[in-house]
């Protein structure tokens, strides 16, 4: 039951964590990917690259853009880095996605030279632990019924043992009435078999 549980922990620490990709290009190509969500404390739009950029590339070198037009985008390099999809890579930018008119087809493109290779992911901040809205509710609804299945269970074999052990053990009908008799497969009184006789 334990390992059961570690498993399911650590599978649900890494989704908690994660990052979706929607996008993923070279410099000096552009790609394109649908935004469908707004930024929020947890979660954000965001530009990384696979190396570290400073804010002069970002903001000269790389755009974003919506059904509106350009989008904003804001520095968030450093060293620090993070695994999308099993590479290595450095946030660049937090795209401003921030309100459903945002939502639609955007392209982003970063001019060569800056860095190899560049994805766009929506995910928690590197490093951070995001809960999905969808992923805690389905899992709360999956805890409570559970519980409730365990309570029913639990009162259900209770009631079961206190029935069996007010009805007492089982008993032969007739055989307190009718005990065995001598001769009839019973032992004969004093217990004992007198011997042949010749």
């Amino acid at each position: 039951m334990w390992s059961t549980l570690a498993v399911f922990a650590f599978i649900a620490g890494a989704y908690l964590t994660s990052t979706e990709t929607v996008a993923e290009f070279r410099g000096g190509e552009t790609a394109a990917f649908t935004a469908d969500q707004a930024n929020n404390l947890d979660w954000q739009w965001r530009l990384y690259a696979d190396a570290p950029l400073a804010e002069d590339d970002v903001e000269d070198g790389c755009t974003v853009s919506g059904p509106d037009g350009d989008v904003s985008l804001g520095f968030d390099g450093g060293s620090a880095s993070t695994t999308i999809d099993g590479e290595t890579m450095y946030p660049a930018a937090e795209i401003a996605i921030t309100y459903a008119g945002d939502f639609g087809d955007h392209t982003v493109s970063c001019e060569g030279g800056l860095a190899d290779a560049f994805v766009v992911g929506y995910g928690p901040e590197p490093g951070a632990t995001a809960f999905d809205p969808v992923f805690v509710g389905v899992f709360g609804l999956a805890a409570v019924f559970g519980l409730l299945a365990g309570c029913l269970l639990v009162i259900n074999t209770a009631i079961v043992r206190r029935r069996h052990r007010s009805e007492g053990p089982d008993v032969i009908p007739g055989a307190a009435e009718h005990p065995p008799q001598s001769g009839q497969g019973g032992p004969p009184p004093g217990g004992r078999t007198p011997p042949p006789t010749a």
